[in-house]
């Protein structure tokens, strides 16, 4: 059931993720929830136009891919640097100047997937904690 992001744990988090656009610029945003599937970060319309130039919007047809540089504090491993291509899956206009995005996995070898899912373990009772 990895194919469906609503059926995913959402992890709130904030960590400071780094956007290598094609162009080679890297641009600092703030991740603010991850799954097993993938994550959602913040922006300001100025992430979102370096993404989608002259307001192209994605579309079933037309997708964008971007790697993205973000580590994952583990109980016993310290901070775990990764760095996955991810393809934006959807942008959500929130305020005039604050967007969220969503980036989906795409190639999340089983040693990345291993640390995702142990962030993920590591954290969900506090979250269950939070929501009672």
């Amino acid at each position: 059931m990895l194919r469906n992001l609503k059926y995913h744990l959402k992890i709130p988090t904030d960590f400071i993720a780094h956007v290598r656009l094609q162009q080679g610029e890297i641009l600092e945003t703030c991740i603010e929830n991850i799954s097993r599937k993938g994550l959602m970060v913040s922006c300001d319309g100025s992430l979102l136009e370096s993404l989608f130039p002259n307001r192209a919007r994605l579309s079933s047809h037309r997708t964008a891919m971007i790697t993205v540089d973000f580590s994952i504090p583990l109980k016993n491993g310290g901070l775990v640097a990764l760095s996955e291509t991810m393809e934006v899956i959807y942008t959500r206009r929130l305020a005039k100047n604050r967007f969220m995005l969503g980036f989906s996995f795409t190639n999340l070898g089983p040693t990345q997937r291993n640390i995702v899912e142990q962030y993920i373990n590591e954290n969900k009772a506090r979250l269950i904690c939070q929501t009672k």
